[in-house]
């Protein structure tokens, strides 16, 4: 004798209804949450379990699975039975957001005679099927269906039409969820290119709070270097820095507009154990990092210890006119070295060497020591 499902809420009970619903598009953004969503349907239906799940037909395999709290599904011939799943070859047939009542297809004489019920299903707890193909594109067909064990009754005429008003929900959740899930398909992507690459490249919010940092950043951290972070903000080495970084992060984060504001900049950076660094912080549009879906504004720090070549010096006689020694003084003042190191270095007067700086800021139309630094970053880039 088969026995109805004593949890089984009628289709005119709203609430339930919208709860369900709710919760499939809380899942969406929540993956954690799906087992919780899913099992509104078994109360819903009454059900013994729920399930939805994504499968590439041109791979033959399940891109996500999605089950309530009382589905198991963790049989290690679970795609062998997949594929020879009689139920599942009647709905694929069936148009797309047409519900299927195994029971309209599947009587006991058949199930009996079925590897499929006998070896897997039935053992399980799961006899009678009400599903639906809510979502196809291409290749990719989403599933979802409800299911009551042996000694329950099988789904009626109503409850295919609860599925049915319930469906469009379904089609719209499919959708997303295999949107998000290319997504983060892309975002691990990126990712993996960015940890990489051998300069810093870290993504913030307007506050400086670290959306995504790849690992050669996670590297400076961990030496304590230029740059650090702390409870989940990006700082400099020491406070000055620190404030001149944050107001570059903040200016980088305002809205573009007509007038000519400055948004980001560079700063120099010196520490006592690896030398100067350099920090670009530009601006990034909102959807434009990878991190981030939000409309949040985010902001790109770039950073790289500097290194100077001595072919900046044919750079700076070129285009700017230097001579060999304005060159050198040039090129060894963007190093970072001062006046006092350079005249020990070179045996010469300082006052020497401040008549050169007076003539090569002059030249390159720059007036402090500073702006020379970085119009020597500029050209060698």
């Amino acid at each position: 004798m088969r026995i109805p499902a004593k949890t089984r809420v009628s289709s005119s009970d709203d609430l339930l209804v919208q709860e369900a619903i709710d919760g499939l598009y809380e899942a969406v953004t929540l993956p954690e949450s799906w087992s919780m969503a899913l099992d509104k349907f078994d109360q819903l239906f009454g059900a013994s379990s729920a399930h939805l799940f994504h499968w590439d037909t041109g791979a033959s395999s399940r891109i996500a699975s999605y089950r309530s709290s009382s589905f198991s599904d963790n049989h290690p011939e679970w795609d062998h039975y997949h594929g020879i799943n009689p139920r599942r070859k009647i709905l694929a047939k069936l148009p797309v957001g047409i519900p299927m009542n195994c029971s309209d297809y599947i009587d006991d004489r058949a199930v009996s005679k079925s590897e499929y019920f006998t070896d897997y299903s039935l053992p399980a707890g799961r006899r009678y099927l009400l599903g639906v193909n809510p979502y196809k594109e291409r290749s990719i067909t989403s599933a979802f269906a409800v299911m009551r064990a042996p000694h329950q009754a099988p789904f009626d005429t109503n409850d295919a039409k609860l599925l049915s008003h319930i469906t469009p929900h379904l089609r719209h959740v499919a959708r997303l969820d295999q949107h998000m899930r290319s997504i983060e398909g892309k975002k691990k992507f990126l990712c993996s290119l960015l940890d990489q690459l051998s300069q810093i490249v870290i993504v913030t919010n307007e506050f400086s709070r670290i959306k995504q940092a790849n690992q050669s950043a996670d590297r400076l951290f961990q030496s304590d270097g230029a740059l650090r972070s702390r409870d989940g903000l990006l700082l400099a080495n020491t406070d000055a820095n620190t404030a001149r970084l944050q107001r570059l992060i903040k200016e980088a984060s305002r809205p573009a507009t007509g007038k000519i504001i400055q948004r980001g900049g560079t700063i120099i950076i010196d520490t006592l154990d690896d030398g100067r660094w350099v920090v670009d912080v530009a601006p990034l549009a909102p959807n434009s990092s990878v991190m981030d879906v939000s409309q949040v504004p985010s902001v790109l720090i770039l950073a790289r210890r500097l290194g100077v070549s001595a072919s900046l010096d044919a750079t700076l006689h070129k285009e700017f006119g230097l001579t060999p020694s304005e060159a050198r003084l040039a090129r060894l003042i963007i190093a970072g070295q001062r006046i006092e190191e350079i005249a020990d270095h070179l045996g010469v007067q300082k006052s020497t060497l401040r008549s050169q700086l007076k003539s090569v800021f002059m030249k390159t139309q720059t007036k402090r020591q500073g702006e020379l630094m970085q119009l020597g970053i500029l050209l060698q880039r």
